[in-house]
């Protein structure tokens, strides 16, 4: 395991849960995105031995607009 390589994940796991929150409710496109952060997630947990991971939520990753 290198540091390299799980900041890789780590980056992987934000950039593919901003996609999942920006996705349309009920979307193939929201499920297959929580596929693939799910599949980070075991990654990252396998490379660190960790045995959990703690998702950042919508509201912190999406900065909404206020009209």
């Amino acid at each position: 395991m290198t540091a390299i390589q799980v900041s890789l994940v780590e980056d992987a796991i934000i950039e593919r849960r901003i996609r999942y929150c920006e996705a349309p409710v009920g979307s193939a496109v929201k499920r297959f995105f929580l596929k693939v952060v799910n599949q980070k997630v075991i990654q990252y947990m396998e490379l660190t031995g960790f045995t959990s991971y703690n998702l950042p939520t919508c509201k912190e990753l999406i900065v909404g607009t206020d009209s």
